[in-house]
């Protein structure tokens, strides 16, 4: 009976713990893919403003949301109308351990590609590559290996699947998956709004002190 007792106490806390793994709500399809790399691409035209002006503006958002600014910019050829930026940010993702919910950090860098013509810019966001803030493995055994290249992640993830067919540890690894994917579409999109944002402002601005 004691036996029988423990048995069922241990079902019922591995079903729990296996509940308590849960989907997030995201489309890996919303996920721009150009020639099997993943590419977030934006074009805003400005008109009445020079090619000089908009890299000058792309120089100064640069500066604002880096650190260094000297230290990230690869490329910043004026006749070309190019600079290209080699950034990288921290992240986490949720890992369910037993239940607990634990963050695990992780970096993540990209690559920003800036071309500038009379009245328009463009900006290219790709590159991503991920990597490990420090190694785990020994206290998490479970925790699944980051792939660096952002697009096999993104292949490995089945389009459609059976959420409740998936035992446990495929449930964790589909997750984690998805939450990385998520966290590039929101970091690629927000940055894309801040260089808008930022181009429009500043450069308006700009032009009512120059006038003044």
């Amino acid at each position: 009976m004691k036996s029988l007792f423990s048995l069922l106490i241990l079902v019922l806390v591995s079903f729990n713990l296996n509940a308590q793994i849960t989907d997030i709500e995201f489309n890996k399809l919303k996920i721009p893919v150009i020639d099997a790399v993943i590419t977030y691409t934006a074009i805003d035209t400005i008109p009445n403003y020079t090619k000089e002006q908009l890299q000058s503006g792309l120089r100064e958002w640069i500066a604002k949301n880096f650190v260094s600014a000297n230290n990230v910019i690869q490329m910043d050829d004026k006749e070309a109308g190019k600079i290209i930026v080699k950034g990288k940010n921290k992240e986490f993702y949720n890992f369910n351990h037993l239940g607990k919910i634990v963050p695990i950090n992780y970096y993540q860098s990209f690559i920003i590609d800036m071309t500038v013509k009379e009245s328009r810019y463009r900006v290219k966001i790709y590159g991503f590559q991920l990597e490990s803030a420090f190694n785990r493995a020994q206290l998490y055994t479970t925790l699944p290996v980051l792939q660096p290249e952002l697009e096999k992640i993104y292949w490995n993830i089945p389009s459609t699947y059976d959420f409740t067919k998936l035992n446990r540890r495929e449930k964790q690894d589909l997750v984690i998956k998805r939450q990385v994917l998520k966290t590039v579409d929101d970091f690629a999109l927000n940055m894309i709004l801040s260089v808008k944002n930022f181009m429009r402002n500043n450069l308006s601005n700009t032009k009512k002190e120059d006038d003044f």
